[in-house]
């Protein structure tokens, strides 16, 4: 049976949500239970849990569930912070937040397919850049950068010299004197000022359409539900619970659209699950769940007004629970997804770390580039080895990342122990413990070995540790309490991946090496002796993961030869 946890900041009976996912989960054969960063107990890998019984919340102590659907995983504190980037980096999560309206806008202005579908949108930083920018289109929309629900937006149209202002649903003309005046007293909050789109029915009332997608139990973008909605006369807030009104789509459509309301329907649909798609790669994540606002001007073109995580639950009964049904199908699939890898390191989501003093970077690249070809990879990128960067990865490792691979740095002690508090590693490698990068840490390679060993007691202690057999400073590392399995690389005798035949010519380094049975000679087009040891951890590592010495010699080629790729 799939467990699925709900993580909230309130409790059950202050979330619309909780109790029709109980109720479904109940029908689908899913385990259900709710719970908050407070009732997690990270050393115990436990959740004090509250589960829906007998028309009540009763706690019970719980193992972490198989998936986490995120209602809201922001933090109040450093403890909740560490809590849920560690139950980030053990379980998948459904979902992350898309940032507020001006983060949106500035992912999608990025995108060669979007961005032109965008109003123009700025921070309404200062009074004059704000009066400027209302100025240059005549009609603006000022509204909350964090803001929902349609509260605390205003209507600004210039009327030669004066200002008229529509606000909590009453219009002024305001000089300018006085629109300054009430500029100064809205924008000492986030506020942001978008270019206002002319979007009216045939009787004149505005509107905009709410395009509501899901991804279904194959993780893939479906249609939830798309529907207008309304305002009253001589408003401008469509919102539903600010007075706006609803109706099916078909119907609004065609009364607006007479004969071309099909390809209307259509438009819309293609816009909603094509700009899906574009917001998971642009995010590089996977969103489960989003609202996107749009508005058709006079021509017949789709504005996107901003897009919602999470939206809230269509105004019809049967849709809200067909949505509930969908987010667990969901959860069953990321669930499946995962249980069904079946890798040496016997984890959903494996973690390579690379620490040392030299190599690291290389030997990190050369891994990835292996593992890229049938696996969907997280790459810690360039310089980012540090542990703020790491935790920076907790966030942008995803569900459908199948293995994280990255670079564990350290400028002193204590540094590597938080990389793996915030990512816990299956399989680390400690590539060299070298007295020339020890001098800014204490106690010279005594010390350095210490700060190394740091990724020892971080990791899984059923893991995978890959260390070099031919550098002596390596028996300074603290193994002897570690109970996974240690393996050496090297060219000297007892290693457990031994390059042998090893030699050198014009056109690289060559050696002959066997694993389990399979021996092939490798060629490296590259002088550098050090580049022997990267491939030889490359090896171990991309052999834990069931890659064949065939597979990773083609690998190693291609890394060399990008031409290849």
């Amino acid at each position: 049976m799939v467990t699925v946890g709900m993580l909230d900041r309130v409790h059950p009976k202050k979330n619309l949500k909780a109790y029709p996912f109980a109720a479904v989960a109940r029908l689908e054969g899913i385990e259900f239970f709710y719970f908050t960063p407070r009732d997690v107990d990270l050393k115990a890998k436990k959740i004090m849990g509250k589960f829906y019984e007998n028309g009540g919340w009763i706690k019970k102590q719980t193992p972490f569930p198989d998936v986490i659907y995120n209602a809201n995983s922001s933090a109040d504190t450093e403890e909740e912070k560490i809590i849920i980037e560690a139950l980030r980096s053990l379980v998948p999560f459904t979902s992350y937040p898309v940032g507020n309206k001006i983060k949106v806008f500035d992912m999608l202005s990025k995108s060669a397919a979007f961005s032109s579908y965008l109003p123009d949108t700025k921070e309404a930083k200062s009074v004059r850049s704000t009066i400027d920018f209302i100025n240059d289109k005549k009609r603006a929309i000022l509204k909350p950068r964090n803001g929902r629900k349609g509260e605390g937006i205003i209507y600004v149209s210039c009327i030669e010299d004066k200002y008229e202002v529509i606000q909590d649903n009453e219009k002024k003309l305001l000089s300018k004197k006085e629109f300054i005046s009430l500029l100064k007293k809205v924008i000492h909050k986030p506020y942001l000022v978008q270019q206002f789109i002319t979007s009216r029915t045939k009787l004149g009332n505005v509107y905009d359409l709410r395009l509501h997608v899901q991804k279904d139990g194959s993780g893939n973008w479906k249609i939830c539900t798309i529907y207008p909605r309304i305002a009253p006369l001589n408003d401008i807030k469509a919102n539903i619970s600010r007075g706006g009104a609803t109706l099916y789509a078909a119907p609004f459509l065609k009364q607006e659209f007479d004969e071309n309301y099909f390809n209307m329907k259509r438009y819309l649909e293609v816009f909603a699950l094509s700009i899906s798609r574009e917001m998971d790669k642009l995010y590089h994540t996977s969103f489960d769940e989003l609202g996107i606002d749009v508005g058709i001007d006079e021509k017949g073109k789709i504005w996107l007004y901003e897009i919602n995580w999470h939206p809230g639950v269509p105004p019809t009964f049967y849709l809200e629970l067909d949505v509930v049904k969908t987010s667990l199908k969901y959860c069953m699939y990321l669930a499946q997804k995962f249980q069904s890898k079946n890798t040496s390191l016997h984890a959903s989501r494996p973690v390579i770390a690379v620490t040392g003093s030299v190599g690291t970077k290389t030997t990190k690249n050369m891994i990835a580039s292996i593992l890229r070809k049938e696996l969907n990879v997280f790459e810690s990128k360039g310089n980012w080895n540090t542990y703020e960067d790491t935790r920076k990865h907790v966030h942008q490792i995803t569900p459908f990342h199948e293995v994280a691979v990255l670079e564990y740095s350290t400028e002193g002690e204590g540094d590597i122990s938080k990389h793996c508090q915030f990512i816990q590693p299956h399989l680390s490698i400690i590539t060299s413990i070298d007295p020339a990068h020890t001098k800014n840490i204490k106690g010279g390679i005594s010390g350095a070995a210490k700060a190394k060993s740091e990724i020892i007691k971080g990791m899984d202690q059923n893991g995978i540790l890959v260390i070099n057999g031919d550098d002596p400073n390596s028996k300074l590392l603290d193994i002897k309490r570690f109970q996974g399995t240690v393996l050496k690389i090297g060219v000297s005798e007892g290693c457990d991946f031994r390059a042998t035949s090893i030699q050198q010519g014009p056109e690289g380094i060559s050696f002959d090496i066997e694993v389990k049975e399979e021996k092939v000679t490798i060629t490296l087009p590259t002088l550098e002796k050090r580049d022997l040891y990267n491939a030889l951890f490359t090896i171990a590592a991309s052999s834990q993961m069931g890659v064949s010495l065939r597979e990773i010699d083609e690998g190693l080629k291609k890394y060399y030869n990008p031409k290849k790729r």
